[in-house]
């Protein structure tokens, strides 16, 4: 019997020499056995933080939040329990979120850079109160002042003047809805035909993009004369309204001084010459026309 029990108790010690340290690594992890490395932050809101919240670095899991408390001069002091293996730069800052929609808060390390120096056991990492994201119940907070800023009223008389405004329009919203069905799988069937289209327009537009400076300053220059234009009001109205008097005047003086289309009498007395050689016109005109001579 007694035999028995020390055999029992020697295989309950073996057993318990493997699994205890394989069960301390699953709940404590890799530190379990080594002296973490411990990091301080001075904050001036801690936002609710306790022992035990996740410590990530850029979201991986590296330590927990080991204790939190007050300072003498009122600031929030957090102390974290970090895996000695991992390296942190100097330059790193420390932010406080929501890891779960249900508010489950996490401290996240957020690294500046790769490069070192790094952080040691007993240093302090920044944390700076400009660079911690809104929290959940701020977020909470601010919804609900703006849900009370909402004029109900308001609300409700959009509503009926919506309703009022397609109250009878459902065939022609249907029709609408119908033919913007339609006219997306004519533009999928045309995909090939448009492709080049659209290929082109890239094209033109990357190029007046290469064009940028000179069509800058062409648009310069059209707003420049475009102002002079403007300046020049006063004297385009002077000659707007002088113009159709200075017109009339000028057809006057063409009209006067242009060369006659049709032979025309004189209208000064004929002379002598004149007179001796009118009958002998007359009779050329009636030889070559009977019916254009008058007596």
């Amino acid at each position: 019997m007694r035999r028995l029990v020390v055999v029992q108790l020697a295989i309950f010690a073996v057993i318990a020499a493997i699994v205890i340290p394989f069960g301390i690594r699953y709940v404590a992890g890799p530190q379990g056995f080594r002296t973490p490395m411990t990091l301080n932050a001075n904050m001036t809101d801690a936002f609710g933080l306790t022992a035990g919240t996740s410590v990530t670095v850029r979201g991986v899991q590296v330590g927990t939040v080991d204790d939190v408390w007050l300072s003498p001069d009122g600031a929030a002091m957090v102390r974290l329990s970090i895996d000695p293996d991992t390296r942190i730069p100097r330059d790193a800052i420390l932010t406080v979120g929501m890891g779960t929609a249900a508010g489950i808060q996490s401290v996240d390390i957020m690294p500046q850079s790769d490069a070192g120096p790094y952080l040691a056991s007993g240093d302090t990492i920044a944390a700076p109160a400009d660079r911690q994201p809104i929290q959940m119940d701020r977020i909470m907070g601010d919804t609900a002042q703006l849900v009370k800023g909402i004029d109900t009223r308001a609300v409700r008389d959009v509503g009926t003047e919506l309703s009022n405004a397609f109250d009878g329009l459902g065939p022609d919203l249907a029709m609408l809805i119908d033919n913007a069905s339609d006219m997306s799988t004519r533009i999928r069937n045309q995909t090939g035909q448009l492709q080049p289209l659209i290929e082109g327009t890239a094209e033109l537009v990357t190029t007046m993009a290469g064009q940028g400076d000179p069509f800058v300053r062409g648009m310069g220059a059209s707003a420049r004369l475009a102002n002079q234009l403007d300046g020049s009001g006063p004297a385009f109205l002077y000659l707007t309204d002088h113009s159709p008097a200075a017109l009339a005047s000028l057809q006057r003086v063409l009209d006067t001084y242009q060369a006659p289309s049709v032979p025309r009498w004189p209208t000064s007395p004929p002379s002598p010459r004149s007179s001796a050689t009118a009958p002998t016109r007359c009779r050329r005109v009636c030889r070559r026309s009977p019916r254009d001579c008058k007596t």
